[in-house]
């Protein structure tokens, strides 16, 4: 496999053993996932999880903090790999003598310390031969368990990642004060335990298998959620993965900081390959890229890119005066807002705007050391490239390099880009020559040593995190940066957002995981498609967005039918949807009970739920009264009630004192629109509480007084007709729908901060 298409290791789950209030929780791992659930629960307690299982110094740099004594913590990611992750061959290593092997060369040879490292395992194991991990396992001193032995063959030969556990063992933040880094050093200490996908083979008939010293130990399938423990590794001192995260707005000194150091470094290294440059028969003059623009210009493209999904009327130029040096452009305005290296540089947005300004500043300074990492690596392969394949690149472009040098009198930093676009393809093919012959791990490891930044070629797995993206963002600016997110997501980058909105929770192909206190602890669940289409159902019947079902609803009232949830919403509808009251209809009584088996809602919705139901009183419902004393509706409550206790599913009910809601429309405006002799409502629930058996109530209205209130139109237009006449707060549906939006303002999620985050 070439160097350009390698990858580095996949996340598959995380698992949280113990993390401030989550005990023993897993979270699969998709490229978008959105975190959703009450304040308080803990969403932003799974970020730092995460944070100090697999953050860059700068992330845990800025949630330090928030860490409680990281000796109470219990971490762990198994992530996909690829083979040569494993310890190197006993053969492979055994011709190495590395005797007298110091700091120095291991500093300048990091394979070295592998090679020690792996060495030190195996002799641990009593390994002596092998020229694979597996035919290494099988020469140790005590057998390894033939059926276990057979399935890593299986999985190495036939090419199968390796699934690897990461377990945080140690975490130490060292205060940096040398010259070469201004920002503090976070060293990790992780053990690694291959493992394999429960079903793969026939690991469900090994209940234990043979320790051998250390290495193996007895499988507990329930503690890791469809993974077995195979063989214990060697530990490693690097996360498999990179999570950036800004847990908190930054100051400006640093976000100045951050960028500076990104720029000095890459800086040293676009010498070192401008140096070579200006070695090639480029233009009439000698060749002598402006180093300083060039980086410039890496930086604007990375600042403008973000910027383009996140801030659209924001844009991005050069000024190059200092190191770095940007203006940030408001273009509604035509006017610089602010520049790079500026004390001040995020004071003169606003918090909506400068939260993101900071993000673009750190993908910025990233960007950056991309850059440098190439730079390092195609210096020295630029005496690798063949003179021809040279020539050839380079006849494409010195003409246009050329006119670029007359137009500006020097060669400029878009100079440096031309060249270096036209040489890309040659460069990789010589780095891929290079890797071709060293592809096992060890002579990889010293190729790459000997050309600094050559390991860049793989490409790394990079996750990013926002805590509630939502926060000082207007509706219509939440659509944009969750579009942004997606744009981010599709490009390559993992995303995880912890969010009240229903912009960031409709996104589409996102995993949505639901983070809930219980009174186990806080668990979490991953939404299923099953879940899903269920989610989707509810919110196309109650009028909602699916992302505003999870984050705007704040009580589910039940209601009959079509007709009750015309009446509510023309008459209280302004009022119900400022609450978040969201109406679902049953169609009927009969479909009482299944108000009690709603998991989706109940589960995950974290509202309280409520019933509406005509020609009920409640009174009636609690009494000890036969049910062949109470009306149907009456019954069917009373039977909805004692199911609810019988699960534990709290639930408000409400009874109206009508036969049907159509009976709370005004008489005048019934008299106006359908009959003027219309004795009033008062008279015809007289009427009808005397009738045995009682009919249908609307059919029999409209057969006996000519009212006609059977259909959606005609209820509407009688409702709509009444709009601007109030309903008395002695009308009993009035006092239902204030007890409802009391309910509903004690339901709802409360907003916070960016930069408060969870308990």
């Amino acid at each position: 496999m070439v160097a350009s298409h390698r990858s580095g290791p996949q996340p598959v789950a995380v698992h949280i053993r113990s993390y401030k209030n989550f005990q023993n929780v897993w979270l699969p791992w998709a490229d978008g996932i959105a975190l959703f659930g009450l304040n308080g629960v803990g969403k932003t307690n799974l970020l730092e999880a995460l944070a100090i299982l697999l953050g860059t110094d700068h992330t845990v740099a800025l949630a330090r903090h928030r860490f409680p004594d990281l000796e109470s913590v219990s971490l762990s990611i198994v992530c996909r790999v690829a083979w040569d992750e494993m310890p190197l061959a006993p053969d492979v290593i055994a011709p190495l003598n590395l005797a007298h092997a110091g700091e120095d060369l291991i500093k300048k040879y990091p394979v070295v310390g592998r090679v020690l490292q792996d060495r030190a395992w195996w002799q641990e194991l009593g390994a002596t031969e092998g020229w694979s991990f597996a035919d290494g396992l099988a020469s140790a001193q005590q057998g390894v368990d033939e059926d276990v032995l057979q399935l890593i063959r299986e999985m190495e030969e036939g090419f199968y990642h390796a699934y690897v556990r990461y377990d945080l063992e140690s975490l130490q933040i060292a205060e940096h004060v040398d010259a070469v880094s201004r920002l503090d050093k976070v060293e990790r200490r992780l053990a690694r335990t291959l493992v394999a996908e429960v079903g793969h083979g026939d690991l469900e008939s090994l209940s234990a298998w043979p320790s051998l010293h250390g290495a193996f130990d007895p499988a507990d399938l329930s503690d890791f959620a469809g993974f077995v423990e195979l063989v214990r590794l060697p530990d490693v001192q690097a996360s498999p993965i990179a999570l950036e995260w800004l847990p908190r707005a930054r100051e400006s000194r640093e976000a100045n900081a951050y960028l500076e150091e990104a720029y000095e470094v890459a800086e040293t290294s676009a010498k070192e390959l401008a140096a070579q440059l200006s070695l090639l028969p480029i233009g009439t003059v000698e060749f002598d890229p402006d180093v300083i623009w060039w980086l410039h210009l890496v930086l604007r493209q990375a600042l403008q890119e973000e910027l383009s999904l996140t801030l659209p009327h924001m844009e991005v130029e050069i000024i190059a005066e200092g190191r770095p040096d940007l203006a940030l452009v408001d273009r509604r305005r035509e006017r610089p807002v602010a520049r790079t290296g500026d004390s001040n540089v995020l004071e003169f947005f606003s918090a909506g705007e400068r939260r993101w300004v900071d993000e673009a500043l750190a993908s910025g300074a990233r960007a950056l050391a991309r850059a440098a990492a190439r730079a390092a690596w195609q210096a020295p392969m630029l005496e690798r490239v063949h003179e021809s394949e040279l020539i050839g690149a380079l006849g494409e472009v010195t003409a246009a390099v050329q006119t670029l040098y007359d137009r500006d009198g020097y060669w400029s930093g878009e100079a440096m880009v031309a060249v270096l676009r036209a040489l890309d393809d040659p460069l990789v093919a010589a780095a891929e020559e290079v890797l071709k012959d060293a592809d096992d791990p060890l002579n990889r490891g010293l190729v790459e040593a000997q050309f600094a930044g050559l390991s860049s070629l793989r490409r790394p797995t990079t996750v990013r995190v926002i805590d509630e993206p939502e926060a000082h963002l207007h509706p219509a600016a939440q659509r944009t940066i969750a579009s942004a997110l997606e744009r981010l997501r599709l490009r390559g980058e993992n995303i995880v957002v912890a969010s009240h909105s229903p912009q960031f929770l409709d996104l589409p192909h996102w995993q949505l995981v639901h983070v809930e206190a219980t009174l186990a602890g806080t668990t979490i669940h991953v939404l299923t498609p099953g879940e899903t289409d269920a989610r989707h159902g509810l919110a196309v019947a109650m009028g909602w967005t699916r992302g505003e079902l999870l984050s705007l609803v704040s009580y589910v009232l039940v209601v009959e039918g079509e007709h009750d949830r015309i009446v509510l919403e023309e008459l209280y509808g302004q009022d119900l949807r400022e609450a978040g009251v969201a109406i679902l209809r049953m169609h009927g009584t009969s479909h009482l009970l299944a108000t009690a088996d709603m998991d989706f809602l109940l589960r995950h919705m974290n509202v309280p739920v409520g019933v509406m139901v005509d020609y009920a009183s409640m009174e009636h419902v609690r009494s000890s009264r036969p049910d062949r004393f109470l009306t149907g509706e009456e019954r069917s409550l009373r039977e909805l009630e004692r199911e609810c206790k019988r699960k534990g599913r709290p639930i408000d009910v409400y009874g109206l004192r009508w036969p049907d809601i159509v009976a709370y429309i005004d008489d005048d405006v019934v008299r106006q629109l359908h009959s003027p002799d219309f004795p009033g409502w008062a008279f015809v629930v007289r009427r009808f509480k005397e009738l045995s058996p009682r009919p249908s109530f609307k059919p029999w209205v409209l057969e006996e007084f000519g009212v006609d209130l059977t259909t959606a139109y005609r209820v509407r237009e009688a409702v709509k007709a009444m709009s601007d006449i109030p309903l008395t707060r002695k009308s009993d549906l009035s006092q239902a729908v204030q007890s409802i939006l009391g309910r509903a303002h004690e339901g709802q999620w409360l907003s916070s901060s960016y930069t408060d985050g969870d308990a």
